[in-house]
């Protein structure tokens, strides 16, 4: 099972170095089929993706050393555009109310703003353990020693971005990792429940560091009498993910 595990991480390695490309920017060649950005066409937002190109760049830069990472931070820099470009389609849509108490997540100057300071935390030290922070479009983990074991915290997998909704996730939880005692810390599992006092069931995850990165493979959620959310709402139980090292935060 590992070794299968191993190996289908590596071969995603290659698929993900093979596919990936630089994302395109306001004022880039778009490839063939690419529609530009809305952001374009609003000079106060273009300036601000030319500060969001120049953060790319530099993070870039720092993973240099590793062809592998630095394709998963332009596929990973491709979904944020993506994302972005929804919720500027979709902007005038949602309900004015929403937008108004939800600015944070509505207003695209700020989502860029976020992710500029986001790829400031880009890690470009290399990392073998799970130990430490990560993130990306497809969420956020932390792991981080206490007295007994490690403690993780996880976010993942964007709510879709139309009319009245907002930037969330849809599974949110926190928990430790099993066996953390070893010395070994490179692939744990864990289980992990809501950390905001809803007696909600629990749900098991597996996280692998590979390549300076981690991989997040949530496991599916058990049979129930009654249908009640986890720690992931609906249910749901989202594809695996890889996510990049970030510096701490203090």
């Amino acid at each position: 099972m590992k070794i299968a595990l191993i190996a289908g991480f590596s071969l995603g390695l290659s698929t993900l170095t093979a596919l990936a490309a630089p994302p395109p920017y306001c004022g880039q060649q778009l490839a063939e089929g690419q529609k530009p950005s809305p952001v374009c066409a609003n000079a106060r937002l273009r300036a601000i993706e030319a500060d969001l190109a120049k953060a790319f760049d530099a993070a870039r830069k720092r993973l240099a050393a590793s062809s592998v990472l630095v394709a998963a931070l332009e596929q990973d820099e491709a979904r944020f555009l993506a994302q972005r470009d929804t919720i500027v389609a979709n902007l005038e849509k949602v309900d004015p109310y929403n937008r108004k108490e939800k600015a944070e997540f509505h207003d695209p100057a700020n989502i860029m703003r976020k992710r500029i300071a986001f790829l400031a935390r880009i890690d470009g030290t290399p990392r073998k353990t799970l130990i430490g922070e990560w993130g990306g479009a497809d969420g956020y983990l932390s792991i981080h020693p206490r007295e007994h074991g490690y403690f993780v915290s996880l976010n993942a997998k964007r709510k879709d971005l139309r009319l009245d909704y907002v930037e969330d996730w849809l599974c949110r939880g926190m928990g430790d990792l099993r066996s953390a005692q070893k010395s070994d810390l490179t692939q744990r599992s864990a289980r992990i429940y809501r950390g905001d006092g809803e007696d909600l069931p629990s749900r098991s995850i597996k996280v692998s560091a590979s390549n300076g990165m981690v991989e997040v493979v949530y496991q599916a959620a058990g049979r129930r009498k009654r249908r009640e959310p986890d720690v992931c709402e609906g249910n749901i139980t989202p594809p695996p993910f890889r996510l990049l090292p970030l510096l701490e935060t203090h």
